[in-house]
């Protein structure tokens, strides 16, 4: 089978995700990774705990909303960190999709508020350099309780991701109960090896403009592998044959532009 529809909930809640894939030859099974929370019991820091928050406690499992239950993360401001963080170590480099995080409900609800996360490949408190790849901007507040369900931008991907504030408030800190995160095992470069994959995001009846990097008379999954084969293609627009299998292929590489309209064609827009 060319394609997967998979259909993933996270956990027992009510918040669904939705996410299509793209499979390339001799890819057997990409779907089980993304249904697992990849934080659970990793390596994880943060740049202050007090009142028994420590940052184990944020990837342990338990999301018990009630601080009392010893499992909410708790983080003031430091002179050396004015915006407090809470980090995991993924121990190897993922295409990370989505993340979700449940809110303290006791009290405080309100600090869960205005906060950035982003993904590095290297470790960004022992190396300055390392650059920041945004997975979300949240800038409002979570509700009481509420397990609040944060999607991806495309292509993030690494191995650490940072959860920090934007701002500190009156009374603020960095307070959270559990964070989960879901996504798929990343190689290190973008390969031709038959273990290595992109992952597309199907969007039918939709075509990115704009002047393609090449084109092509392919199958989905030949033109999906020709993309992954190029660092620069951000994604590419299929349009079905009347005949065969095959279309038209049109390898893209303009992430500034939104799809537009068009009943005759699918957008894969290449999530990592």
């Amino acid at each position: 089978m060319a394609f997967i529809f998979t259909y993933v909930r996270a956990g027992n809640r009510k918040q669904d995700i939705w996410i299509y894939l793209l499979t390339l030859k001799y890819v057997v099974s990409a779907v089980a990774a993304a249904s697992e929370n990849i934080a659970l019991s990793k390596p994880v820091s943060s740049s202050h705990s007090g009142y028994g928050g420590v940052p184990e406690r944020g990837n342990d499992g338990n999301d018990n909303p009630l601080y009392s239950g010893n499992s909410c993360v708790y983080g003031e401001r430091t002179p050396a960190d004015p915006l407090p963080w809470w980090q995991i170590n993924l121990q190897g480099l993922y295409c990370v999709e989505v993340v979700a995080v449940t809110n303290r409900a006791d009290a405080y609800q309100w600090r869960l508020h205005n906060f950035t996360i982003s993904v590095y490949t290297e470790d960004p408190t022992t190396t300055p350099t390392a650059v920041a790849k945004v997975c979300a901007v949240y800038p409002g507040t979570v509700g009481s309780g509420v397990r609040e369900v944060v999607p991806c931008g495309s292509r993030v991907r690494g191995q650490y991701l940072r959860f920090q504030k934007n701002e500190i408030l009156y009374y603020d800190a960095l307070q959270f109960c559990e964070l989960e995160i879901y996504g798929t095992v990343s190689s290190l470069d973008f390969d031709t090896s038959q273990c290595t994959v992109s992952f597309f995001a199907k969007n039918p009846s939709r075509r990115l403009e704009g002047t393609p990097l090449s084109d092509h008379v392919e199958t989905p999954v030949q033109c999906g592998s020709l993309c992954h084969q190029n660092p620069s293609c951000f994604g590419f627009n299929f349009q079905a044959g009347t005949d065969s299998s095959k279309g038209n292929c049109k390898i893209m590489s303009n992430p500034g532009s939104d799809p537009v309209s068009d009943p005759s064609w699918t957008w894969y827009h290449r999530r990592c």
